[in-house]
């Protein structure tokens, strides 16, 4: 693997959806930090997968360039 592609545990924080705290993304609608509870039922699972593989692989959003 090139590029990013870093997976490693997160420090518990508090999802800025449910207010949970967890182990949480930047994968919510607008980057927000989400659980994977929330990740999985609350946000599009078309919006998550683009903002994950942003996350590690650094894809390009939608409308961005590299």
């Amino acid at each position: 693997m090139s590029g990013l592609g870093v997976i490693m545990n997160e420090p518990p924080q508090v999802c800025e959806l449910c207010h949970q705290v967890d182990e949480c993304r930047p994968y919510g609608p607008n980057g927000e930090q989400v659980c994977f509870p929330c990740a999985t039922t609350k946000c599009d699972p078309k919006q998550v997968e683009r903002r994950m593989a942003n996350h590690i692989f650094g894809d390009p959003l939608d409308g961005e360039s590299n």
